[in-house]
């Protein structure tokens, strides 16, 4: 699996790329054009993103911005429905109404920091069937 951690925060990105590192690789993005960057390199290698931790609040574009753009990628490649990479925002603000704007803008899933590795791989392992092979971890 392959994994892309927006994060402008250096010990979130570290602690999702070891809570993973078991599954996948991971590759890491310190604000939205960087992260646009790596996705669209990755669907001209013909290696996409399995799924993408999108922090909200970063320097430049904002994770819904960043959401928006790699939405609008995925349209220019033809990639729709289930095939599209799944978006995780995963953010210090524990915000109804900004879930719900985030759930707007096509994201699979919303987790508010502090979070334990348990509840990540819980939330990453309901997002399709391809991830149901994720063990429990606590």
């Amino acid at each position: 699996m392959r994994f892309l951690i927006v994060d402008d925060d250096f010990y979130c990105c570290e602690l999702l790329k070891a809570i993973f590192s078991p599954y996948g690789s991971s590759d890491f993005a310190f604000d939205g054009s960087e992260a646009i960057s790596h996705f669209r390199r990755a669907l001209e290698d013909d290696q996409p993103y399995d799924v993408i931790f999108l922090d909200v609040v970063m320097p430049g574009l904002s994770g819904l911005e960043t959401l928006d753009c790699i939405r609008q990628i995925e349209r220019g490649y033809n990639i729709h429905g289930s095939k599209r990479v799944k978006v995780m925002i995963v953010t210090g603000f524990d915000d109804p109404k900004l879930s719900i704007r985030t759930f707007q803008k096509d994201c699979e899933r919303y987790l508010a920091k502090p979070f334990t590795p348990g509840q990540i791989l819980e939330s990453v392992r309901e997002l399709s069937d391809e991830f149901q092979l994720l063990p429990a971890r606590k």
